[in-house]
């Protein structure tokens, strides 16, 4: 009668070995063994065990152990054993005394969360790698706002000395007016004298000759200070645009970085979850 209700019991985990695998979206195998043998062993071509019903329970064997120690005994089969790495889950199975009668285990493919490990794994390094580049930019970038920053200084107080070119160009026009003026009063005095200007005349001439060299000089003066101010002044709007488009070339660097160190987080939580299968 023991032996029949043993035998009962067997053959229902038998019967559930049928139904488990809907269960689960991971290939599986399972067994069921009695004290001695194994009584059932399913076959899944992506968990190449060698273990057969019918092939005795042997020393090392996950049934083995969980009947040994009389608790569930959980074990990672590795990759090199048979080709592919699994979870081998056992229990002990009682009768209704409590005594032990065989075992129930079930081998997981562990091949999804290895490679998710592995991706996890690779998307930190990289994620790492891609963090300390943009960091670097965005030190570089920081650099040239700050070089730029100093260039816009300097830019600035450079037009502000070239807003005094007006009063350079008052004082020289001055000068050519007051230098004409005299060449004129020269002219009537020696007209005045007549031939006892002598020398007089001379320096006339020579003064005019000076108001005329000094009106072609304040007119080249006039043009050239033109110039350095218009210079000066497009150097001023092209730091200014170039300063902001840095200043917004490194807001976005920073909202990279800030998601870079987000996604980083996320593959450690990723990393450490698909290392706890």
């Amino acid at each position: 009668m023991e032996n029949r209700e043993v035998e009962l019991i067997l053959s229902h985990f038998v019967y559930l070995a049928d139904y488990l695998p809907e269960f689960f979206h991971e290939d599986i195998i399972i067994g069921v063994t009695n004290t001695e043998k194994f009584i059932f062993q399913s076959i899944n071509e992506n968990i190449p065990v060698t273990v057969r019903a019918g092939d005795p329970v042997t020393e090392g064997d996950g049934m083995y152990e969980a009947m040994r120690y009389g608790r569930t005994y959980s074990v990672i089969i590795p990759k090199e054993k048979f080709g592919v790495t699994y979870r081998s889950t056992t229990v002990p199975i009682r009768d209704k005394n409590g005594t032990i009668i065989g075992a129930f285990g079930i081998g997981k493919s562990l091949e999804k969360e290895v490679k998710i490990n592995s991706l996890a794994h690779d998307l930190s390094n990289s994620l790492q790698e891609i963090s300390k580049v943009v960091n670097q930019i965005s030190n570089d970038i920081q650099e040239l706002v700050n070089s730029n920053t100093k260039i816009l200084q300097a830019a600035q107080t450079t037009k502000e000395e070239t807003e005094k070119t007006d009063e350079i160009l008052n004082f020289v026009n001055n000068i050519a007016k007051k230098t004409n003026l005299l060449a004129l009063n020269a002219s009537i005095e020696a007209a005045r004298i007549g031939k006892q200007a002598g020398g007089f005349d001379v320096i006339a001439n020579e003064i005019r000759q000076l108001s005329m060299t000094s009106n072609d000089s304040m007119k080249e003066i006039e043009v050239i200070l033109k110039q350095v101010k218009e210079l000066v002044n497009n150097l001023v709007e092209n730091v200014s645009h170039t300063g902001i488009i840095f200043q917004n070339q490194a807001a976005a660097i920073e909202e990279i970085t800030a998601n870079i160190q987000e996604l980083a987080s996320l593959s450690v939580v990723l990393e450490e979850m698909s290392g706890k299968f």
